[in-house]
């Protein structure tokens, strides 16, 4: 097992899943700027901002439950390089290199797909205060997931989304 890292603490993990959650946020609203038409597909980014927001509220809520003792605590390593990770993905304004509706969904597709659920998932079991705030978080990932995994459903495949192009 990764031994928790006594510099770096429970407090500034949680603050860093926070951040993710609104950079994800913000980037899913540019995309829903950037690809205006149809109607639907803009729901469809700004129903993964509200998803994010909820993400982002369970976080806190959960920061403002723990104790200082909880907060101080050294942070899970392996945890702490996941987040390193994510925030990767959304570095440098990740919505400057979309190029088509298919490197939104691609890069969308490797955040919700990557360890930020993961991370999600581990901080609300490991500090969650009781039974229901794991299960809403499980089932907020399940049903995240489960629009991208629809996209091409509901909009089109991989190839017409190559033939769509940012709104200037």
């Amino acid at each position: 097992m990764i031994q928790p890292d006594m510099e770096k603490s429970t407090a500034q993990l949680i603050d860093r899943a926070i951040d993710i959650e609104k950079r994800a946020a913000r980037l899913y609203g540019e995309f829903a700027k950037l690809f205006p038409k149809p109607p639907e597909l803009v729901d469809f980014w700004q129903d993964l901002v509200k998803d994010e927001g909820g993400h982002l509220k369970l976080l806190m809520d959960l920061k403002s439950q723990l104790n200082d003792k909880q907060l101080a605590a050294p942070a899970n390593l392996k945890i702490w390089n996941n987040i390193t990770d994510a925030e990767r993905l959304l570095s440098n304004n990740p919505a400057s290199n979309i190029y088509t509706l298919d490197d939104a969904y691609e890069l969308t597709h490797e955040l919700e797909f990557s360890e930020v659920n993961a991370v999600f998932l581990f901080l609300v079991q490991e500090y969650g205060i009781d039974k229901k705030q794991l299960d809403f978080a499980r089932d907020e990932i399940v049903q995240h997931q489960s629009k991208l995994i629809n996209f091409s459903r509901t909009f089109g495949d991989r190839l017409w989304r190559k033939g769509i192009f940012p709104s200037q």
